[in-house]
């Protein structure tokens, strides 16, 4: 006997996805604090760890680590971890937003954390990222169809369920992504 499990996934009235100002509110605002949050915390330990020459190489390694460290770690933390909590980020706050998976559940930290690494690292720019919410039926831009995830407004509810399937896109390569299938 052989048995198929269907994936189930809900979806959203088309005015309750974040369209691309909003999008563009809530990346600008949260970008904004992560920078200035990895900005104040990097001079804050440099004042504690600074030798009175500053010239040498021990300086040097220091601010090399914390770099290393504190700027990954303060976007993490900021745009993943605080991005899962009820309270959201400062940019989902104002922009009346929150982050779903396909189920419409809070995302996991894998999925937002392969957001954050297509925001940042690419191969896809921001720019374009958002700007393909504008042909887009969920209005997801590009991180979210590889996430799995849509960003709603706060208070939407879902408008019906769907069968999870996958769909093909075209864009200098070939992608397979998950989809809610809509009926009809």
């Amino acid at each position: 006997m052989r048995t198929t499990i269907v994936e189930e996934g809900v979806y959203y009235h088309p005015e309750d996805y974040a369209g691309v100002w909003r999008r563009w509110l809530i990346e600008g605002i949260d970008f904004s604090v992560a920078f200035a949050l990895s900005l104040a915390i990097t001079i804050l330990l440099l004042a504690a760890v600074m030798p009175a020459d500053s010239e040498s190489q021990a300086f040097a390694d220091r601010l090399t680590w914390i770099l290393l460290i504190v700027w990954p770690g303060v976007w993490f933390l900021y745009l993943v971890i605080l991005k899962r909590t009820r309270i959201g980020t400062l940019g989902y706050l104002i922009g009346r937003a929150r982050i779903v998976n396909l189920k419409g559940e809070m995302p996991g930290i894998l999925p937002l954390t392969i957001r954050l690494a297509f925001a940042t690292l690419g191969p896809i720019n921001v720019i374009t990222d958002l700007f393909w919410i504008t042909g887009d039926d969920n209005r997801q831009a590009l991180r979210d169809k590889f996430a799995g995830t849509y960003v709603i407004n706060k208070l939407a509810q879902p408008a019906g369920r769907g069968k999870v399937v996958y769909r093909s896109y075209s864009m200098m390569f070939n992608f397979m992504f998950r989809e809610v299938q809509r009926p009809g």
